[in-house]
């Protein structure tokens, strides 16, 4: 039987008369399998407005000209009292916004349903919850603005590396270079606060393919047993983008999630990916999934979560609807960015 067109659930047109236990209706992933946990971390906050507390952390590393004689205390003299020594820090503003993400379905559509349509519904919807998180910490830390200047660059202008990274070869090392620039960046300005262990290599699949296609990826394990598992991408070692999990020692993160930009109903349906290609972030995520709170943090990017994925389902009777509600009140900080680093213009 040929298929026929997309339509939206009604009330006659979920039955289906000869049922197959085996058919699968559920396309959607679970909202657990996102990217976006891995390279982010939540911090739950009682309203929609207020700010966060961000210090400087080079005063504690602060030697001007690397001079130690202003802090020395030679015997009978008065203790010495620097003027200059005290911790500079400032309140940045962080501001969440509610959504609901909802649609009624029919009770006639409920009863004569094949399939359960309320709990389908739910999970297209915190799926497309979860997919709107991805667009609010991806469009945050593509804004050159929220970055420290020397922690956003072109791979171009990183010193020594004078070509794209899928024109990596061993013998000129772009990747590299490119990731041991940015790590020791961060670390100067976090003072070695941030270690690598911390530290997460961010892109999308398109931009993960070109870079495990380059010839620095292969001339690198070809000669070794790693070989192997790098042409049949074994799962766990090597990804299905033909990237190692760490790469230099770094975790690899590929953003993957996918948004539909094109209304229902367009002749033309067009998928894309959240994050756009030929962009990467080093990102620090410090700690685990929940933030503690309660002072600075040297996480990269943090989503300020007011309430998080509610889920909501209430019945009309009078209209005869079953509303299924999935609301989500979260916004986006840059809370260190100098733990982090933007890496423009990474492909030809």
């Amino acid at each position: 039987m040929a298929a026929g067109p997309l339509v939206q659930v009604g009330n006659n047109n979920t039955y289906i008369p000869q049922n197959d236990s085996r058919l699968v209706i559920e396309y959607s992933r679970n909202p657990k399998d996102f990217s976006l946990p891995n390279y982010v971390q939540i911090r739950k906050i009682p309203k929609q407005r207020g700010v966060y507390l961000a210090i400087d952390p080079r005063q504690a590393g602060r030697l001007v000209g690397g001079d130690l004689n202003d802090f020395v205390w030679p015997d009978g003299q008065p203790r010495p009292r620097t003027r200059q020594n005290g911790q500079e820090f400032n309140f940045r503003n962080y501001q969440t916004v509610r959504r609901n993400f909802g649609q009624p379905i029919g009770d006639i559509a409920r009863q004569e349903a094949d399939w359960n349509v309320e709990d389908t519904q739910e999970a297209m919807q915190a799926q497309q919850a979860m997919t709107a998180r991805t667009k609010l910490v991806q469009t945050a830390i593509n804004l050159q603005a929220n970055w420290d200047a020397a922690h956003w660059s072109n791979v171009t202008s990183i010193p020594g590396v004078t070509g794209t990274w899928d024109a990596a070869l061993s013998t000129n090392l772009f990747i590299k270079k490119s990731l041991n620039y940015a790590v020791k960046r961060v670390k100067k300005s976090t003072l070695g606060k941030i270690k690598k262990s911390q530290l997460h290599l961010v892109m999308n699949p398109d931009t993960a393919t070109a870079i495990g296609e380059t010839q620095e990826i292969h001339d690198v394990v070809k000669q070794s047993a790693e070989a192997y598992g790098l042409v049949t991408q074994d799962e766990g070692r090597w990804s299905e983008y033909g990237l190692p999990n760490k790469l230099y020692g770094l975790e690899v993160v590929v953003e993957d999630a996918v948004m539909v930009t094109s209304p229902k109903g367009a002749a033309t349906q067009t998928e894309e990916y959240v994050m756009p290609t030929g962009v990467a972030f080093l990102m620090a995520r410090v700690g685990g999934l929940e933030s503690k709170g309660g002072g600075p943090s040297f996480t990269t990017v943090t989503l300020f979560a007011k309430e998080e994925m509610t889920v909501q389902r209430n019945h009309e009777e009078r209209d005869r609807f079953l509303d299924v509600d999935v609301v989500d009140d979260v916004g986006v900080g840059i809370t260190a960015s100098s733990s982090g680093f933007a890496f423009r213009a990474c492909l030809s």
